[in-house]
């Protein structure tokens, strides 16, 4: 599936988001957690790296194809993810959130605002945690934090994909890019 995801991705990142069609029907027939969201566990890669990829393409199909029809599900879905790194906050799990975010938000329409906005303002929320528990305010990790170099790496990434998107002000994030 991992591998099915990807070229998904890559895929839609060309411009062929039809290509996602296939895998976005895979998706939708995998069984739900409890709190509603895909249950991507036993699949052939890490639950976490799969959701990585799933939402976005999930994203891209339902704007492109779908007529924006998955939305509300697509949204549930992100904040019950939300919900669950709450839970268990950790550095490198946060900063996977957050690329996912970033990612899924990419392919989400401004136009349908209500869902957009939510994704936006989620992001902005969780970013501030992650910086608030994690960085220091000169942009380093905190000592007593355990930071690992691929989580900052992947944070610093989504946070300045988010600013390019003007998703989070490049000014007051710079220090996190």
């Amino acid at each position: 599936m991992l591998q099915k995801l990807m070229n998904a991705k890559q895929e839609i990142g060309n411009g062929n988001v039809e290509a996602a069609a296939e895998i976005v029907e895979v998706l939708k027939e995998l069984p739900r957690k409890e709190d509603g969201s895909f249950d991507l566990t036993g699949q052939d890669a890490d639950e976490g790296k799969l959701a990585g990829y799933a939402y976005p393409v999930y994203a891209a199909y339902e704007s492109t194809c779908n007529k924006k029809e998955g939305y509300p599900d697509l949204v549930a879905q992100i904040k019950a993810l939300d919900h669950r790194l709450k839970e268990d906050l950790t550095h490198e799990k946060a900063a996977a959130f957050l690329a996912l975010l970033i990612d899924t938000i990419e392919y989400v329409s401004p136009q349908i605002y209500e869902y957009y906005r939510d994704l936006v303002d989620l992001f902005r929320t969780d970013a501030k945690l992650v910086i608030e528990a994690f960085y220091e305010e000169s942009g380093h990790c905190k000592q007593n934090a355990e930071c690992s170099e691929a989580a900052d790496s992947v944070f610093r990434a989504a946070v300045k994909k988010a600013s390019a998107m003007h998703v989070l002000l490049a000014e007051k994030y710079e220090q996190y890019c």
